[in-house]
């Protein structure tokens, strides 16, 4: 049986800085983020403080130490992880990311999956 489920983007999507809302995840989908693992606690702080208990998924890359960490490598987990967890029996519906250039890798690892490309007016990425 395949659970099916939506995943989400942490910055740029579900967080927008401290006093936005953002798009919040429903109690079943997931969160796939491009944050390093080694953050772990504080993201999960901050999505505790926002009412949001969803599945994290985080980067095994760690930024400061990896040289190949980046928004094309974040993509790149992403799509890997989309088609991991679909080996494991949860199908992701649609994807909700603000990054053309995590998108275009998404895109290219998982192509039946649905981007739902949050954009900006200026298009300026979330930093956190």
């Amino acid at each position: 049986m395949t659970t099916k489920v939506n995943s989400f983007d942490i910055d740029g999507v579900i967080y927008f800085g401290e006093g936005t809302t953002g798009v919040r995840p429903c109690d079943n989908d997931i969160i796939i983020t491009g944050r390093p693992y080694h953050d772990r606690v504080s993201t999960e702080k901050m999505l505790d403080s926002r009412g949001i208990y969803n599945t994290i998924y985080m980067n095994p890359l760690d930024r400061h130490d990896n040289p190949l960490y980046g928004r094309k490598a974040s993509g790149i987990f992403k799509g890997q992880m989309i088609n991991m967890l679909y080996d494991l029996g949860i199908e992701v519906m649609m994807h909700f990311e603000d990054d053309p250039i995590q998108i275009k890798e998404i895109e290219k690892r998982c192509p039946n999956v649905q981007i739902v490309h949050l954009k900006r007016k200026d298009e300026e990425r979330v930093k956190y």
